[in-house]
């Protein structure tokens, strides 16, 4: 759930920390093309290497009629359980969440 929080939060709007937070949201209308699902992996990887629990095994975008759905295979430490995740984020409820 923290790491779904984090993709819901504009990097720099969290007080206090403005690392925080992803730059997904301004790739939404960016040209479905191979750098703009490029710089959507890297963040969703730049994102989640910021939780010392997740260690990242693959991440693949695709484009959405209403967003970017983003694929997220991870481990959780220290039991290292491989988990599957879909997240949408919709432009049009502006909210990443699983789908």
């Amino acid at each position: 759930q923290d790491f779904i929080n984090a993709l819901n939060i504009k990097k720099g709007q969290k007080v206090g920390n403005p690392e925080y937070g992803t730059t997904i949201w301004d790739h939404i209308f960016d040209p479905n093309n191979s750098d703009t699902q490029f710089n959507i992996e890297n963040e969703i990887s730049r994102v989640a290497s910021s939780d010392p629990r997740l260690i990242l095994n693959t991440v693949v975008a695709y484009p959405q009629d209403n967003g970017i759905l983003v694929e997220v295979e991870f481990s959780i430490s220290p039991f290292n359980n491989v988990e599957q995740l879909a997240i949408l984020f919709d432009q049009n409820a502006s909210r990443a969440y699983s789908a």
